[in-house]
């Protein structure tokens, strides 16, 4: 027999074979080669499934057979079936005849368990050749599931910021996980509460906040924001509360109204008395503001810890100041503000005129019209309640019209001539009146000197006297009646 003989197609053959004249029955056993390999159908599949799914999952269902027929009572196709390559040291994965399945090793996205390639290998069920071999490719993709909630590192952070923080500063940053992998470990960040305002804003990626609009504490009913912060991976949300405290910085200066006080206060104002007050305010809560005289107060003037500007001396108008220019410095310890205060001294008629009496000799020779002397009053206001008019109210022992009195410089002037032999004294009373009315009178006493301007007089020209020669020493024997008023000779 030179022809093969297949096997599928006969178990045995018998017959007569004629050898001379004898016949005999030969049977013929014709036993199986392991020609052909295993086949898996399908060769190669892609399966998409998610993550920790639970033991004895199929995954991926197959057919291994093989062509070759086995001996009988030997069984068909594939004898064995196994995972060659492809899968983790930890093994994900196993096979039965017909299906690839889980394992009780989690498959987990989140670390790494994303794609597998695994090579199946099938044995055949050879016993007498060489067992031949088939293999199939399975790719395995791993779904991630979202499995994990986002975590706040600190569910309740506090922090602080000054009224005076620029727009635009980052003045924190939520730290927030999500044990998922992407994509469900991407976060992203929203203001969910807290802000009705609008003066925060978050990165939807980064999770930092910023300040978008500008701050005023002074303004605000309530400097604390409590702001709830969503995080969230697509499906699953979190959240967590910032309380930001915005606190108070000097950030304004002081306001005064008005910023130019003009007073008018009398000259007698008693040391201590109110002049006037420095009224300003700081927007700033706490601020205590202080206040000093820079300048211009001459001494005259001091001002309280509450802005009041009090008399510190007498007041100099008497001695030719009328006016004060102050400026006036308050400051809240960071900012200064400037208020100008003009202070006009009303002057007060204060003093009477202050007169002493006076005394002059005049010789009776002095012509009509000579200025006897000049009468001087002082008074210790100031214009114009200082003297202003003489006033002759009285002349004793005399003539009033003897003399006048100028009634504004108080020069007195002889207004007709002297004679001593009538009137040798004279007592001129003057009345000293201020600007203010008031008055005090002096005297003046005018005395007239006699002078040598008249002849002596004799009663009688002779007379005949009888002196007895006994007569001793300074012995008065007669009287000459005469006399001489001005003291010039004169022949008796």
């Amino acid at each position: 027999m030179s022809a093969m003989l297949p096997w599928k197609n006969v178990t045995h053959v018998s017959g007569n074979i004629a050898l001379g004249r004898l016949c005999a029955r030969l049977t013929v056993n014709i036993l199986p080669v392991n020609e052909v390999a295993p086949v898996f159908n399908p060769q190669s599949t892609t399966a998409t499934v998610p993550e920790n799914l639970p033991q004895g999952t199929t995954i991926v269902a197959f057919n291994c057979t093989d062509a070759d027929k086995e001996p009988i009572g030997s069984p068909e196709g594939c004898s064995q079936i196994f995972i060659s390559a492809g899968d983790d040291v930890n093994p994900k994965f196993a096979t039965t005849i017909e299906t690839v399945i889980t394992t009780n090793n989690a498959i987990d996205y989140d670390t790494g368990d994303v794609t597998f390639t695994l090579i199946i290998v099938g044995i055949d069920s050879s016993t007498l050749d060489p067992q031949k071999t088939g293999s199939m490719t399975i790719t395995v993709n791993i779904q991630p599931v979202n499995e994990f909630f986002p975590i706040f590192e600190d569910l309740h952070l506090s922090l602080s910021i000054p009224e005076t923080m620029p727009v635009g500063i980052e003045i924190s940053r939520v730290n927030v996980t999500d044990d998922d992998a992407e994509p469900h470990g991407d976060l992203t960040y929203k203001i969910t509460d807290g802000d009705p305002d609008g003066m925060f804003l978050i990165s939807q990626t980064s999770g930092k906040m910023y300040l978008s609009r500008p701050l005023d504490f002074d303004s605000m009913s309530d400097s604390v924001y409590n702001v709830t912060v969503e995080a969230s991976d697509g499906e699953l949300n979190s959240s967590a509360v910032i309380t930001i405290t915005v606190t108070d910085v000097n950030d304004n200066v002081p306001k005064c109204t008005p910023t130019f006080v003009n007073v008018t206060v009398d000259e007698d104002m008693p040391i201590g008395t109110n002049v006037t007050t420095i009224s300003c305010m700081d927007i700033d809560q706490g601020t205590i503001l202080t206040y000093r005289i820079k300048s211009g107060d001459r001494g005259f003037f001091q001002i309280t810890s509450s802005g009041i500007i009090t008399v510190a001396d007498e007041l100099p108008y008497d001695k030719g100041i009328l006016t004060f220019f102050m400026e006036v410095e308050t400051s809240d310890g960071l900012h200064k503000s400037t208020v100008w205060v003009l202070v006009l001294l009303n002057p007060v008629n204060e003093f009477a005129p202050k007169v002493s009496n006076a005394e002059t000799t005049v010789s009776e020779f002095q012509d009509v019209g000579h200025e006897i002397m000049s009468y001087v009053a002082l008074d210790g206001d100031a214009p114009p309640h200082d003297v202003t008019s003489y006033e002759k109210i009285a002349v004793h022992f005399g003539d009033r019209d003897t003399f006048h009195v100028d009634e504004k410089t108080g020069k007195i002037f002889l207004t007709s001539k002297l004679d001593p032999e009538k009137t040798s004294q004279y007592e001129i009373l003057i009345k000293v009146t201020d600007g203010g009315s008031l008055f005090t009178t002096g005297t003046v006493t005018v005395n007239v000197k006699n002078e040598n301007n008249n002849a002596p007089v004799c009663l009688k020209t002779a007379d005949v006297l009888s002196i007895p020669k006994s007569t001793g020493k300074n012995f008065h024997f007669h009287s000459v009646l005469g006399g001489n008023v001005t003291k010039m000779p004169s022949v008796c």
